[in-house]
This record gives C-alpha cells, structure tokens and sequence, in this order.
C-alpha cells in the first residue's frame, strides 16, 4: 500500500513539473510592435488587459543573452525606436543548469538575431518603453 501511494505522489509530482514545461493558454496572441505600441499609446489600459496574463508574443529577434543575474533573454524588436520586448526564460544560478532552465539555455543557443520566434509568456512589467515578459516558452 505505501508502495503504490509513493508511486501515486512521484507521478503527480512529474504531471506538475511537466505541466510548468508546458505553454499556457494565452489571453492573447500579438505581435511585438503591437504590444509595444499598445503600451506606448495607453499604458494604463494595456496593464489593465495584460499584466500577469499569459499570451502569445511573435516578433524578429534583435538581441539574445544572459543578465546579470543569470536570467537568459531574448529581445522581440517593437519597432518604435530603441522599443522592444524582452522575453524572460528561466534563471539558472551559473552552475550546469538542470531541468527547465538547462532546456532554456539550449534553447537560447539554437536561436539567431533576425530570427522570426512565437512565444508564450507572462506579462510582468512595462519601463523605459520595454515590456517586459518572463516564464517564456516557444510555440
């Protein structure tokens, strides 16, 4: 019996890790300057609609790295002067990164500038005319 209620927890505990892997249903499905320009004309109203929403976010990659905090990021060109949309993955503390965020950093690697990309991420955030998206996952 405790052999099967260890099976039992082990299998819900991979279903929820999986499950985090995964996309989420978005509220929306946009382009970078779309976004971009949406926050531009009305901030107040696109954070009403969008903050802490999940959605699908598309745009050309004009940048790819890692912060200084070690968060991996690719910028999505807004195409309103230096304007973007940078696109959060998972951080990883500098050691080998395991699990989601190693599947991240090799993600990062197959990625190129100029690249056009389909990403499903949550809305944290809109400063210095960037909105800012984390928890990222390709479509």
């Amino acid at each position: 019996m405790l052999y099967a209620a260890l099976i039992v927890a082990i299998l819900s505990l991979t279903a929820c890790a999986d499950e985090k892997a995964r996309p989420h249903e978005p509220v929306a499905r946009v382009t970078a300057t779309a976004l971009v320009q949406e926050y531009d004309r009305d901030e107040v109203a696109a954070t009403a609609r969008y903050d802490n929403q999940w959605i699908d976010v598309s745009g050309t990659i004009t940048r790819i790295g890692v912060d200084v905090v070690n968060t991996p990021y690719v910028r999505l060109d807004g195409e309103i002067g230096a304007a973007a949309v940078e696109a959060r993955f998972r951080r990883f503390d500098g050691r080998r990164p395991r699990g989601r965020a190693y599947r991240d950093i090799a993600l990062l690697r197959r990625f190129s500038t100029g690249q056009f990309v389909t990403l499903n991420c949550r809305v944290r955030t809109y400063g210095l005319r960037d909105v800012l998206v984390d928890n990222c996952a390709v479509r």
